[in-house]
């Protein structure tokens, strides 16, 4: 945080699930301190109710700036959508190809209708297929080379794993748990589609994976307050 020059002036810690007026009262100290910034890296259900009360205390306005490490829903409340308006979130950039289209058919077959390809269900729905397609890839090399199917096993192969699935290769970089040419988007979420009944995320900037550089397309960002102008530092 010191090489970029960002100062971090308060952060707050919670379970899982915490109720909505303990995170209101730590939105509140936000608030009443002046912090424009925000930065949420918990998962949907408590980054939701932090959304709700920066629309309870009427702080999603013009100069405000919102990260996420998750997407919201699509059919979140009124008062999440709201507050939400002009966040920013991470989210794997899904690379067209046969498989991908093959399972998005399948899907559709089974639900008896449509799905949106940018949704963050549809987003969620190929990478478990992909993890249920490592796991049974892991089990059956375990097999082949008569080991036992226990924990360290599994690990060991799951390491070793390289296969084409739905959201493209999945492999590993060596000797970590991160996967390898992960293709990065980020998501900018522009209140509620036409409908009036689920969230609009646009695609605003994608990261280079042979680079890992970031181009943002400035022009389709909206930000907090529903502003078009960029807050200043």
């Amino acid at each position: 945080m010191h090489k970029n020059r960002i100062k971090i002036r308060k952060e707050y810690g919670f379970p899982r699930d915490t109720d909505y007026a303990t995170i209101e009262s730590y939105v509140a100290d936000v608030k009443s301190d002046g912090i424009r910034h925000i930065v949420m890296t918990g998962p949907t259900p408590d980054t939701v109710t932090v959304f709700r009360a920066l629309e309870a205390l009427d702080m999603n306005q013009p100069g405000n700036t919102l990260y996420a490490a998750e997407m919201i829903s699509a059919d979140e409340t009124a008062a999440a959508v709201q507050g939400s308006l002009g966040y920013f979130a991470p989210m794997t950039q899904l690379v067209g190809s046969e498989r991908l289209a093959s399972f998005r058919k399948a899907i559709e077959s089974r639900l008896g209708h449509s799905v949106d390809p940018d949704s963050k269900a549809f987003f969620y729905g190929a990478l478990s297929y992909d993890h249920i397609l490592a796991v049974a890839y892991a089990i059956k090399a375990i097999k082949s080379d008569h080991a036992a199917v226990n924990r360290q096993n599994m690990m060991r192969y799951l390491r070793k794993m390289d296969f084409e699935g739905a959201t493209g290769r999945v492999t590993l970089v060596p000797d970590t748990n991160d996967r390898a040419n992960m293709p990065v988007q980020i998501f900018n979420s522009h209140g509620y589609k036409e409908d009036g009944k689920t969230v609009n995320f646009v695609s605003v900037g994608a990261v280079n994976v042979e680079t890992g550089e970031l181009t943002i397309n400035e022009d389709a960002i909206v930000w907090p307050g529903g502003s078009r102008q960029p807050p200043q530092p």
